[in-house]
């Protein structure tokens, strides 16, 4: 069922549907109320999560049952079908893939046409085909055509044709013996770091092994192929070393390449790179530079993809860092309202939830621009407030709390910012004694010197009975210190979705204003 799902989703973003398929959209058609009708109208609509619910609907029977088998199968014939009639020419995709889009179905209608006794006619379609192939560099596409050409040159005893188109044959063989090798290399490196034995210096020489072999692949083949590979196994390598600079370079490199030779680009490629990018800047601390190139990096996946969520997820984090708090709001709500937004992982789900309370704590503290709002908005971010729950944020992220160096962190302080905005001060007193107890455990580490501080600052709170001045006068040192502290650290790492400095002084004044209310 999911495969049928899947490719009908395509058909029906990429084709006519009206066209090939017309009972899925033409209540007019002598085929809307058939089965075939129901069953694709069905799986278009998520009606029919399992074939097990499709057989009990259509036949009121078991998946199992024969009628069924066949109405799939048939259904499943036809959507294969219509996947060679799809309009690649849209301005959403790149001349890169509508080529070889082209040059694929081209190549099926040229071996078709020689297996029908056409030969002339498909030797005409592969010649045709191979300039184009050659241009953009397919070269698995390539290598076919060429042998298709050899073969019929020589069955047609044209012997200088034969000649050149087996010298090709030869090329993009060892081309793509090249091309399929550093694929391998990339591979095996990314399933042995998955293996938490591995060592760090193994990985390390494993990697510096491969760049090595990749670079001499590169050095003996012309290949658009190898250059990308080389790229991505230089930012594997950097990655392994934490060496956020080199990963900058190398990923600035790769950008540049891809919009040097536009026709060998398209914009999944050139988002890969970008999303390097814009992950390492936000390392690196330069949020601002990370938040201007976010909509250039979420715009180069398809919406509902897996990298399109991981995109606006960085996103999202460099906006809250960066102070463009509704901006990040706008990239939660693409991401939880998509309909592919139940269906991607446990983890990266919570992940999101974490955020979203990020931006709800920003909004009612009223950091940035946020306190400039109309009195409307101002009212629907109350109601949005009122409908949250802490219990139920707490219940839904299991599996992030895991992550007490961290993403835990990151909850432990968003809990507190929350009961603080409840005015429930008995509760975050309860939690903010937590913290010193949370340090010892979890927070030891020299990299998380920065949040270390954080929280003692948090823990001038109780001190201070949660009087803002107090608690600015207790914490003067220690903010200095967070300041300073600021340029050595990586927030991602860390927890740090708003700037601490940031989140602390928006506590204060949400403090200052809650004494006021209670003057008057």
């Amino acid at each position: 069922m999911e495969v049928l799902k899947e490719i009908l989703r395509i058909v029906t973003s990429k084709a006519d549907v009206s066209k090939i398929l017309p009972e899925l959209v033409d209540q007019n058609h002598s085929d809307y109320h058939t089965l075939t009708g129901r069953y694709l109208r069905g799986i278009h609509t998520d009606e029919f999560k399992t074939d097990e619910e499709a057989a009990q609907v259509l036949y009121k029977a078991h998946r199992s049952d024969q009628r069924y088998r066949t109405l799939k199968s048939r259904v499943y014939d036809r959507l294969i079908h219509s996947v060679l009639f799809l309009q690649v020419k849209q301005p959403e995709h790149s001349e890169y893939l509508s080529y070889y889009y082209k040059c694929t179905r081209n190549l099926i209608c040229a071996q078709t046409l020689i297996r029908f006794a056409a030969r002339a006619a498909g030797h005409e379609v592969a010649e045709r085909t191979l300039t184009m192939a050659e241009k953009y560099q397919f070269t698995d596409i390539c290598l076919a055509l060429a042998k298709i050409l050899h073969d019929t040159s020589a069955v047609m005893a044209q012997r200088a044709k034969a000649t050149v188109y087996r010298g090709k044959t030869i090329t993009y063989t060892a081309l793509l013996q090249a091309e399929h090798r550093s694929d391998f290399i990339i591979d095996i490196y990314v399933l042995e770091a998955h293996i938490s034995s591995r060592t760090t210096a193994y990985l390390s020489d494993m990697a510096e092994a491969g760049l090595m072999e990749i670079r001499e692949l590169c050095a003996a083949h012309k290949s658009h192929t190898l250059i990308l590979n080389e790229f991505r196994m230089r930012i594997m390598s950097h990655k392994l070393l934490n060496q956020h600079s080199g990963i900058l370079e190398t990923s600035n490199e790769a950008i540049a390449y891809l919009e040097a030779n536009p026709h060998l680009s398209q914009p999944a490629r050139l988002g890969e790179f970008r999303l390097q990018k814009l992950t390492v800047l936000i390392a690196l601390g330069k949020v601002q530079e990370a938040f201007r190139i976010t909509d250039y990096v979420t715009n180069s996946f398809r919406a509902g993809g897996y990298n399109w969520f991981n995109a606006l997820y960085y996103s999202i984090v460099a906006g809250l860092l960066a102070g463009e708090y509704e901006k990040a709001a706008d990239y939660v709500n693409q991401a939880t309202k998509h309909q592919m937004y139940n269906l991607i992982d446990d983890f990266r789900r919570q992940n999101f939830t974490l955020l979203n309370a990020y931006v709800l704590i920003a909004e009612q503290l009223q950091l940035g621009s946020l306190g400039n709002a109309s009195p409307e908005e101002f009212q629907r971010r109350g109601a949005r407030f009122k409908q949250f729950r802490l219990s139920t944020y707490l219940n839904s992220i299991p599996e992030v709390s895991k992550y007490k160096q961290f993403y835990n962190t990151a909850v432990l302080i968003s809990t507190i910012c929350f009961l603080i905005l409840y005015k429930d001060f008995d509760q975050a007193e309860r939690r903010i004694e937590y913290i010193k107890v949370y340090v010892s455990r979890y927070i030891r580490s020299q990299t998380f010197h920065r949040v270390k501080i954080f929280l003692r600052m948090l823990q001038a709170f109780n001190r201070c009975s949660f009087d803002p001045k107090q608690i600015r006068k207790a914490n003067k040192k220690l903010r200095a210190l967070l300041e300073e502290s600021g340029a050595e650290s990586n927030p991602t790492a860390i927890g740090e979705f708003i700037k601490f400095e940031v989140l602390y002084e928006g506590l204060l004044s949400f403090l200052d204003r809650y004494e006021a209310s209670l003057d008057e």
